[in-house]
């Protein structure tokens, strides 16, 4: 990679894109039993690649076959799994999925590289 070239803006001239909702992960409060509960703000559309993972990837990753991973590519700062907070999620087609992974270049080059798990 070289610093300050926007690949991904390159790629979406070239490559169909598809719209995701983004949910932001607002913070956590725990609830009457005790247990956190998190808080999202209202899903934002953003244009994005949505790839599936393929199954080489999940060998070399250590994912567990039974679920369905997917590789998303977009132009919004993301958070992802962090100690103590919860990640963000989107929606595409219909199903919920999770954040498990952040590639950051948004600060450098304006977009990031994300693994997320279907989660209903």
């Amino acid at each position: 990679m070289i610093p300050g070239i926007n690949v991904l803006g390159i790629a979406f001239g070239a490559i169909a894109q598809q719209t995701v909702k983004h949910l932001v992960a607002t913070g956590r409060t725990q609830n009457a039993v005790g247990a956190w509960v998190t808080s999202y703000a209202k899903p934002v559309s953003l244009r994005a690649s949505w790839q599936p993972v393929d199954a080489k990837k999940y060998e070399q990753l250590g994912l567990d076959m039974a679920k369905e991973y997917h590789n998303i590519w977009l132009r919004a700062p993301v958070d992802g799994i962090q100690r103590g907070e919860s990640p963000d999620r989107f929606i595409h087609g219909g199903r919920l999925h999770e954040v498990v992974y952040v590639r950051d270049w948004y600060d450098q080059d304006g977009w990031v590289e994300i693994l997320v798990i279907d989660i209903g």
